[in-house]
């Protein structure tokens, strides 16, 4: 079976412009470099390895340096500058599974459910997953597996993170709380991370040693963090865009990882963190998986803007984690999310049944699901 991940639109051509490009020429599109490091690319090589797949294909449409990336002999990239030329690649058996989804996809998608192709989806927080053509929704906040109300069949999905970069390293934990992973923006919420550091000084008279990773971006409190650290004379470390074998090494140092941003979808940094053996606090609980709600791990805050409250807690937390907790943590999240126990036979599961019935059929799924 062959496998058509669609993983991003950026800066397509427009539609019917009819953009030549060159198939053999090999790219250096930014998104066909960095799929190498997602625990997706990880995860479909491992169905390979494993004879879930035999080959997949992973498109980029984007009219930015069109061409090919071979990443192994069963792993090509393509980058084509509107999604019509792909057309001319599939087979009538390809199965098309989208992370996220983009409006040019959308009737080159409908064609493709007409033509009885089985059309997975993980929304990544687009809202592309309310397109009612899907047949297999991958859903990772429900915590179940469904069928919604236009006959979709929705599974429990757990989003894989990378194990060669992400795992326990043995290092010293050397900062107090990792504030985030990613675009450092208003909507992950890192300014409440500064706030609270602020409000710890404040009571305890010393220092939440911090760490704050990623890019910066522009928003109303993000604008304000800068100052606000030093203004209160905060032990924040910045550390700017980190690889991400950089970022495991500062999860590995970090004694608390805080994500508590108000939108997403099973946001990356939280699982990556767990994998490192890093406790985690989140705030807004309905953009996480259930799997994670409540636990000794992980600290579900009632109230992200209660900052006094917030360090109350983070200072009980540091004073009584036991020696063993880490690798706690990180076997937590094996049980839980673990590529090797958990994602991969949910997939072989799947695959096998799309396998056994190449054209699209809702009814049969539902059926072997028991749904």
């Amino acid at each position: 079976m062959r496998l058509v991940f669609l993983y991003v639109a950026d800066g397509p051509a427009p539609a019917g412009s009819g953009v030549s490009w060159n198939c053999n020429k090999t790219s250096d599109n930014f998104y066909a470099q960095r799929v190498k490091e997602e625990g997706y690319f990880y995860l479909l090589s491992k169905m390979i390895d494993t004879g879930i797949l035999e080959y997949v294909l992973i498109i980029i449409e984007s009219n930015r340096s069109p061409g090919r990336v071979d990443y192994t002999q069963k792993i090509i990239g393509l980058v084509m500058p509107e999604i019509n030329d792909l057309k001319a690649w599939l087979g009538r058996d390809d199965v098309i599974w989208c992370r996220g989804g983009f409006r040019s996809w959308h009737n080159f998608l409908v064609e493709q459910a007409q033509a009885g192709r089985w059309l997975l989806i993980y929304a990544a927080n687009t809202g592309r997953d309310k397109w009612p053509f899907w047949d297999v929704v991958f859903d990772d906040l429900a915590g179940i597996n469904f069928v919604d109300g236009t006959g979709r069949l929705h599974l429990d999905f757990r989003k894989p993170t990378r194990p060669d970069i992400f795992y326990p390293m043995n290092l010293v934990r050397d900062y107090d709380l990792c504030i985030g992973a990613s675009r450092i923006h208003d909507k992950k919420g890192q300014w409440r991370g500064i706030e609270v550091a602020a409000a710890y000084k404040r009571l305890y008279g010393k220092d939440l040693k911090c760490v704050l990773p990623g890019p910066w971006a522009r928003g109303i409190k993000t604008n304000l963090i800068r100052d606000k650290i030093m203004a209160d004379n905060l032990d924040v470390t910045v550390t700017g865009n980190l690889a991400r074998s950089e970022l495991a090494r500062i999860m590995n140092r970090s004694r608390l990882f805080a994500h508590f941003g108000s939108g997403g979808q099973g946001d990356r940094g939280v699982l990556e963190a767990l994998r490192c053996g890093c406790p985690v606090i989140i705030s807004f609980r309905n953009y996480h998986p259930r799997w994670i709600w409540k636990n000794r791990f992980i600290w579900d805050i009632d109230d992200p803007d209660d900052y006094e409250a917030i360090a109350e807690g983070i200072h009980l937390r540091l004073k009584f984690h036991g020696n063993n907790i880490h690798r706690d943590v990180f076997d937590f999240h094996e049980k839980n999310a673990g590529v090797e126990e958990i994602i991969l036979p949910r997939m072989a599961r799947l695959f096998s049944l799309l396998k056994k019935h190449p054209r699209a059929n809702r009814d049969f799924l539902k059926k072997e699901y028991g749904l």
